[in-house]
């Protein structure tokens, strides 16, 4: 069990992200997978809870943070507008069409 605690920082900051990616499949909703794997990561790398608890209200008061997440909620209202109006299938079936175009012209010749 102590070997776990011995991995390099980056792989568990990759086990995190994809604990987080496996319970947004889940659909787990994005803030608790995001706080679920936050709080794995905290206790991994030998974090105190109240310690955790502190880092993650200090954060989530920064300016950035705040920035973030009114960027987030910003670009969810737009594809929701775009999706109720059309315009995102538009998008979509235009994408389509233009990727199977670009399909038959590689960019790079084979040698």
């Amino acid at each position: 069990m102590d070997s776990l605690f011995q991995l390099p920082a980056i792989i568990k900051v990759l086990a995190a992200f994809g604990l987080i990616l496996v319970l947004s499949q889940m659909r787990v909703q994005l803030y608790l997978a995001l706080f679920i794997g936050t709080f794995i990561l905290g206790i991994w790398t030998r974090l105190g809870i109240f310690t955790i608890l502190k880092v993650v209200g200090k954060e989530a008061s920064n300016y950035p943070t705040l920035a973030l997440v009114i960027v987030i909620t910003e670009i969810l209202i737009l594809s929701n507008l775009m999706k109720s109006s059309g315009q995102l299938d538009r998008i979509v079936e235009s994408f389509r069409g233009y990727s199977k175009v670009c399909g038959r012209f590689p960019l790079h010749s084979p040698p």
